[in-house]
């Protein structure tokens, strides 16, 4: 709750479990979070609760020197929740075809692609 505001200032109070964002339209938002989630990659942990395998795998290729790539083909909208060790792709690799989200491909350059599966790749 913004707790005052003049002439454009703003005063709030916040806690170590509070986030606070600031909207397009220059509006303040706070949110309680969860710290122990917020600062796992302090530990080598990356969680992740129902996100997008866009923001997973960019997480994850932060940490890794081999990236991982996604396929233009819908597998970026799909949604996982793990806690994942960063930097271990094999972990994320795991988890998406044990769970049917995607498949694992490596291209005749190394790369590994994620893509829907039964999905072939036209060279």
């Amino acid at each position: 709750q913004a707790a005052g505001k003049r002439k454009g200032l703003h005063a709030l109070e916040m806690d170590a479990a509070s986030q606070l964002r600031v909207t397009a339209d220059q509006q303040w938002v706070l949110q309680k979070i969860d710290t122990r989630n917020a600062t796992a990659w302090l530990n080598g942990r990356l969680v992740f609760d129902n996100a997008r395998l866009a923001e997973i795998v960019t997480e994850i290729n932060r940490y890794t020197k081999k990236p991982i790539k996604i396929a233009a083909d819908g597998t970026a909208d799909r949604r996982l929740s793990a806690v994942l060790n960063a930097g271990n792709i094999s972990s994320l690799i795991d988890a998406v075809e044990m769970l049917d989200l995607a498949q694992a491909q490596t291209t005749s350059n190394g790369e590994i692609v994620l893509r829907q599966k039964n999905k072939t790749v036209m060279r």
